[in-house]
């Protein structure tokens, strides 16, 4: 998929402008150490995971803002579960038990996501590639 120049040039605004954000958090406040632990980079991660997962299985899609829409809808909810439930349980599970639950519930979202863009769009996601 050609991208126009655009999108790059959003793209390298936007680049530039988190990096600038960071330099000057870092710079200004360099005694700041934010609390990231294990579970934190754990969730990240998974959910970095699924949200590249919906991109490359809906690339017909990615011209259309509703469709992205529906993807920041999506990273707010799965924040928003992951605060409410995991958080406070995930303390008491073994790593794998937390694993299998991220799992779980990633491919839960996978197909929500999938049945509410097949209502919206008629397209449904193309994850041949996987």
């Amino acid at each position: 998929m050609k991208s126009n120049n655009r999108t790059v040039i959003w793209g390298t605004l936007l680049g530039f402008g988190l990096f600038g954000m960071m330099w000057v958090f870092a710079i200004e406040f360099p005694n700041v150490h934010l609390p990231i632990g294990q579970g934190g980079i754990t969730f990240t991660l998974v959910t970095a995971l699924l949200i590249t997962i919906l991109i490359s299985a809906y690339r017909s899609l990615l011209k259309r803002v509703g469709y992205w829409l529906l993807l920041f809808a999506l990273l707010a909810l799965h924040v928003g579960c992951c605060a409410l439930f995991f958080l406070r349980q995930s303390q008491d599970l073994a790593p794998l038990q937390l694993d299998v639950r991220y799992g779980m519930i990633g491919g839960a979202e996978f197909i929500v996501f999938a049945l509410v863009v097949l209502k919206i769009y008629r397209v449904g996601p193309r994850i041949d590639w996987l």
